[in-house]
């Protein structure tokens, strides 16, 4: 049974960060001038499996604080990937400076 539970939680830990990368990237993309619900949808699921991950953690993360910057972290990756990803919105850079300059820039004022 524990190594059912494991699963599951370690399942949880995965999809966490699947959210993040692949959230972020489609609201670094089509975020600008896309439908309101597609952002309201992804912050009620990725809440509720951050809200599921933190409450019913891997044994890895049994400890509050490890925890806690496991959540943080995936909320920080995922706003790294919007900025990375809306920095080819509407075409991509021309140099490596450009792109550090828009990632900068989208990570401080968001993706439009």
């Amino acid at each position: 049974m524990k190594s059912i539970e494991n699963k599951l939680r370690f399942s949880i830990l995965i999809v966490s960060l699947i959210f993040a990368v692949v959230g972020g990237i489609y609201f670094g993309l089509f975020s600008c001038g896309g439908y309101v619900w597609h952002k309201k949808m992804f912050v009620l699921s990725f809440s509720v499996v951050l809200v599921t991950l933190f409450v019913w953690p891997h044994p890895k993360l049994s400890r509050l604080g490890i925890r806690s910057s496991f959540v943080a972290g995936n909320v920080i990756l995922y706003f790294v990937m919007q900025s990375a990803s809306s920095a080819f919105y509407p075409a991509a850079p021309k140099s490596w400076n450009e792109f550090f300059d828009i990632f900068i820039f989208r990570l401080l004022n968001g993706p439009c």
